[in-house]
C-alpha cells in the first residue's frame, strides 16, 4: 500500500517485548494503518526465546515489521539470552553503536523512546536506565530526537 501524506515513519525502542504492546501498541497500530512505516528495537531478549515469538506475533497484529532485537539479557533474566552479557552491563559505546544503526538503517521521521525509560531511570530500573543513556548518547552523536 502507498504511504498516505501526513504518516510519517516511526521507529519506537523498548527495553523488553512486550514493552511495545504495553507502552505504545496504539500509536503502533495507527501509524500503520495510515500505512508509515514502522518498526520496533527491543535492547533485551535473544531472538531464539519464546518471548521473541510472542513479539514477531505483537508486531504483526500492530503492523510494525519484524523485530529489531539488539540480543542482550535482562539484567533479572539471564536466560532471556543464553551466553549473552545483560544489556546494562554492555560497554555503552557498543549499545548505542547498535542502536543508531537500526536508525540510520530505518530512517524514521519519529524515534520513540517512552517516557517510562526515564522515570524507571530516575527510580533506578536498570534495563530503562541503560535505554535513557543510550538515546541521550546517540543524541549527542548528531541523531535527531523529537522530543529531546
Amino acid at each position: 500500500m502507498p504511504r498516505q501524506r501526513g504518516a510519517p515513519s516511526l521507529l519506537a525502542v523498548f527495553a523488553h517485548p512486550d514493552d511495545e504492546s504495553i507502552s505504545a501498541g496504539g500509536v503502533l497500530a495507527r501509524h500503520a494503518t495510515a500505512h508509515a512505516r514502522t518498526a520496533v528495537v527491543t535492547t533485551t531478549w535473544a531472538a531464539t526465546t519464546q518471548r521473541a515469538t510472542e513479539l514477531t506475533e505483537a508486531l504483526r497484529i500492530l503492523g510494525a515489521g519484524a523485530p529489531r532485537m539488539l540480543g542482550y539479557a535482562d539484567s533479572r533474566v539471564p536466560q532471556s539470552a543464553p551466553g549473552s552479557q545483560r544489556f546494562l552491563d554492555a560497554p555503552l559505546d557498543e549499545a548505542i553503536g547498535q542502536l543508531v544503526a537500526h536508525i540510520r538503517e530505518f530512517r524514521p521521521e519519529i524515534v520513540v523512546f517512552p517516557v517510562k525509560f526515564l522515570c524507571s531511570a530516575l527510580r533506578g530500573l536498570r534495563n530503562y536506565t541503560s535505554v535513557a543513556l543510550a538515546r541521550s548518547a546517540a543524541q549527542a552523536r548528531g541523531m535527531a530526537m523529537p522530543g529531546g
